[in-house]
This record gives C-alpha cells, structure tokens and sequence, in this order.
C-alpha cells in the first residue's frame, strides 16, 4: 500500500501497515457500545474506529436533518466516501453537484472543497468513510473543548487549522436559495453557535 498518500509518508498519515499490528482479531461496533454525540447539529456515531485499522481509516454514521446544509469546508489531508443508508443527500465537490439515494456513494478526495445537504423533508441517514484516521482525533479534541467549555471561536479556528480543516462559506447563500435548505452549525464552530453536545446519548444517556 506504499505511495498511496500523494502527499505525505504512511507514518506522516498516521498509520502504518496491517502487518504492524500484533494479535490482529475480529472487532466489532454493535448499537449498544457505540455511544452517539453531536458534532454540531450532525447527530454521529463511530462504526468503525482508526485504532482498528491502524490508523488507516475511520468511519462514522451520521443523520442529517430535514434542509440542513453542512457549510463547505475543505481537508487538506482526508479522503471521504459517503455511503446513503436511507433519504437523499445533496453534494457537490468543486464544481460538480450530485444528488444521491439510498444505496449510492460519492468519493470526495482531499484538498477539493465539498458540502452536503439534506433536500427533503425526512431525515436522511449515511455512512462515511475518512483516510486516513486522523479525524478522529479532531472530533475527539473538539469534543474535549466542549466538555471543558473552552470551544471558542478561535480555538475552534486553531483547532482546524491544526489537522489541515479550511472553512469557506462563498456557496452558502447560493446553495441555500436553490435546493430550499438552511446552514446549520457543523464541526468547525464553537459550541455556543451549535447544539450542546452531553456524554453519553443524544440526551445524556446511553442508547
């Protein structure tokens, strides 16, 4: 799997080969032990974790809500494929925009801005996969500032540039006048401009 990373080494990209792990076994997320939380108004949970797959890769399911628009963003160190369990999910990445179904799944590569939306009236449901792993632990550190009540604007803002996250809001307006949605809160913001965030479940407690 050397060269894979067009722009770093393996150990730069934060994981190392599948034959560095030692005692390699089955490893599995059920409903019960994978703890849902928000990352800004995007109901989330991991099903697949970067310490499985040594660092490879991580993956998280997530909901998005009726005419939510997820403001664009750009990585300039993670892949994504998003995989639609149930509704629509607007995309577009570059200049290019798709609309896809249940069962359908889009590839958005690093270093092109990208977005997403739900256009309809029903909760729409994905899976995305993100390599390497490193994201998680931006969500774990941006989790940890809102646990701390320390997620400011600007530590948020460092925070971001730090695992190579740029925000550029120029579609917005656009994109919000043509496909009927509203731009909510997501990752990048600090946790008084987004839904609080409590451990365990959506309200606390554990599923």
């Amino acid at each position: 799997m050397q060269g894979w990373d067009r722009a770093r080494t393996d150990k730069e990209a934060g994981w190392m080969p599948r034959d560095s792990i030692d005692n390699v076994h089955a490893l599995c997320a059920t409903a019960a032990s994978e703890d849902w939380f928000l990352i800004g108004n995007l109901p989330s949970a991991f099903r697949a974790h970067a310490d499985w797959t040594a660092g490879a890769y991580t993956m998280m399911e997530q909901r998005i809500a009726p005419r939510l628009l997820v403001p664009p963003h750009t990585h300039a160190f993670d892949d994504h494929v998003s995989y639609v369990i149930s509704g629509r999910i607007g995309f577009r990445t570059g200049d290019k925009e798709y609309e896809l179904k249940a069962g359908e799944s889009i590839f958005r590569p690093r270093g092109v801005p990208h977005t997403l939306w739900n256009p309809s009236d029903d909760t729409a449901v994905m899976l995305e996969l993100t390599s390497p792993g490193r994201l998680e632990e931006y969500i774990g550190e941006l989790r940890a500032l809102g646990y701390a009540n320390q997620a400011t604007s600007e530590n948020v803002a460092e925070l971001a540039r730090r695992y190579g996250v740029e925000f550029d809001t120029a579609w917005v307006d656009d994109l919000c006048a043509r496909h009927g949605v509203i731009a909510g809160a997501s990752f990048w913001q600090a946790a008084e401009d987004s839904v609080a965030e409590k451990p365990g479940g959506l309200d606390g407690t554990r599923e």
